[in-house]
């Protein structure tokens, strides 16, 4: 059985529900005015405890900046690095149709890729005895590994013919490894 007492904000003085896990400590509700009173009073009673009188003050201070400095020298004149997209940046791709840039066959790009994955669980339906969830994920592992040896397969290919053949032009070996892996000449 869940507690459901209501408080009293010491800034607002509103009533308001505190968080379960710290409601016997939590004097303030969530509004950000009242959280900046809840920091400036916390900050208060730091600075008037025995640790926080003196923290920024006194040469034992001065003494614990200058080695922290001495220890992380350029810490503020160094840039921070930015976060990098956690997605592996692809190679352009061309083919036959990519000279086509219109404004609809893009939008009607965009409307085909959002419904890969409705296109993909249907056609795995219809491989599947019945379309029920523990049906499809089996169907789904096994076309996925198949999918990945196939995949292997022609970067495998790809790599030998690059070897042998380093002339040949990279689109042409695409073409030929995909025509090969369809079981075509």
């Amino acid at each position: 059985m869940t507690d459901t007492r209501k408080a009293r904000c010491r800034c607002c003085g509103k009533l308001y529900q505190p968080d379960p896990r710290v409601r016997w400590h939590q004097n303030y509700c969530s509004l950000p005015a009242c959280r900046k009173a809840s920091k400036a009073k916390a900050q208060r009673l730091w600075r008037k405890s025995k640790k926080g009188c003196d923290y920024f003050q006194g040469s034992a201070n001065v003494l614990r900046v200058k080695a922290w400095r001495r220890k992380h020298p350029g810490y503020w004149k160094r840039k921070r690095k930015r976060k990098t997209a956690l997605q592996d940046q692809l190679p352009p791709q061309s083919d036959a149709a990519s000279h086509v840039t219109t404004k609809s066959a893009i939008l009607a790009l965009q409307d085909q890729l959002a419904l890969q994955t409705k296109l993909l669980l249907g056609l795995i339906a219809k491989f599947a005895p019945r379309a029920l969830q523990d049906e499809i994920a089996p169907t789904l592992n096994d076309l996925i590994v198949s999918g990945q040896r196939l995949h292997m397969q022609m970067e495998l290919t790809v790599r030998d013919e690059a070897l042998r053949n380093p002339a040949e032009p990279a689109i042409e070996k695409s073409r030929r490894t995909c025509r090969q892996a369809n079981g075509e000449k």
